[in-house]
């Protein structure tokens, strides 16, 4: 019924541990294998493949040698044999009740796409002003079919396979390398629902994984770069255009918010409410970031 896709580049340790809990879960009996692609990976991934393919789900391994995330999970998609594919991030520890949870609810739903949260599991400990909703991606507490405008975490989600063979991956969106780049998980599934209608994907807080956060994304840096990526991937997967704007307009308005993000984040961060912000980097993060969003989206309508 399941494919257990998992994509990955180089990092065959973190991927011995995904297997690891994938081979470990119960009950043991469940309809579903698991698929690797090898995104061009250079280290131990196809020793690492092999050696967790002793277990009680079987193992196919593939390569895709088109750098790209996208291209990765449309080649899983396309090499996949069952009625559902499931997208799990390599560096993800899936606990043993999940694979179960999620075919009951594969069974009992019939959705077009299914997720669940994703919690952090941290690679270091976190500088103390960072918080945990910063890695965690929980969408509610209440499980649910999800209106237009909510969208499932890409590292832990499952679709169709027919579905998502009409509708894949965009292939210039999302990450490649070690690029940050985001938007291709929303743009399919807003595609999905523009083909089939809203209400037909699932979210269930029980089908929680948790989810690696790396020591690089613990830095105000990388948070701040991941703000102006989302803005620019996201207005782009989701079909955002110029809605009529002239060049000037925007080029005004890119002024205007550069503007505004050197003045949020020195005057605006010396005035933020403390009780809210306890730290310079919880504002410049959460407010100031706003501004990087918008820079991105801005950056997608002027280059059109």
């Amino acid at each position: 019924m399941l494919t257990l896709c998992i994509c990955t580049r180089n990092r065959a340790g973190l991927l011995d541990g995904a297997l690891r809990t994938l081979q470990q879960q119960h009950p043991v009996d469940q309809p579903a294998s698991i698929l690797v692609v090898d995104n061009g990976s250079t280290d131990s991934t196809a020793e690492v493949v092999s050696a967790n393919a002793q277990g009680p789900l079987p193992v196919r391994y593939l390569t895709e040698a088109r750098t790209g995330l996208s291209h990765a999970r449309n080649r899983g998609a396309a090499e996949a044999e069952t009625e559902y594919v499931a997208f799990l991030d390599d560096d993800c520890e899936i606990p043993e009740a999940w694979l179960g949870h999620t075919v009951r609810l594969l069974q009992e739903l019939r959705p077009l796409a299914l997720g669940g949260p994703c919690h952090p599991l941290y690679e270091e400990p976190p500088p103390k002003w960072y918080r945990d909703v910063y890695a965690a991606k929980p969408l509610s507490e209440c499980r649910g079919w999800l209106q237009e405008g909510r969208y499932l975490f890409g590292g832990n989600i499952v679709f169709r396979r027919a579905v998502l063979i009409e509708t894949p991956f965009r292939e210039d969106l999302g990450m490649a390398g070690k690029s940050i780049a985001y938007g291709e998980e929303v743009d399919v599934q807003r595609r999905i629902d523009e083909a089939h209608g809203p209400r037909r994907r699932f979210y269930d807080p029980e089908m929680g994984v948790r989810h690696l956060t790396r020591r690089e994304k613990l830095r105000l840096g990388w948070l701040l770069r991941s703000c102006y990526a989302k803005g620019r991937d996201v207005y782009a997967a989701a079909g955002g255009g110029r809605v009529g704007e002239g060049r000037w307009r925007l080029m005004a308005d890119w002024l205007r918010t550069t503007t505004g993000l050197v003045a949020d984040a020195s005057i605006g961060c010396l005035l933020r409410p403390r009780p809210r912000y306890p730290r310079p980097q919880n504002y410049w993060y959460e407010h100031t970031g706003q501004y990087l969003k918008r820079l991105g989206r801005l950056s997608v309508q002027l280059s059109r």
